[in-house]
């Protein structure tokens, strides 16, 4: 992204227009993929999205009522 930026003449200062936040992880590497494929392999029936975060979320040891998380 900063090179194409560049090629286009962008002559300010990208760290300074960077937000600055912190990142929250709240799953570890492949954590949650892999937690989705295992909800998706076991259902027998097609599932939404809310039923997918619902079926990983004890999985991992998280509470499945929090809003945070199910969003």
């Amino acid at each position: 992204m900063d090179r194409v930026l560049f090629t286009f003449g962008y002559q300010g200062d990208l760290d300074a227009v960077m937000p600055h936040q912190k990142r929250e992880v709240l799953f570890g590497r492949g954590e949650l993929a892999r937690g989705c494929l295992d909800a998706l392999r076991e259902a027998t029936v097609p599932i939404t999205n809310r039923q997918v975060a619902q079926a990983i979320l004890p999985l991992l040891r998280h509470d499945a009522r929090d809003r945070k998380l199910m969003t």
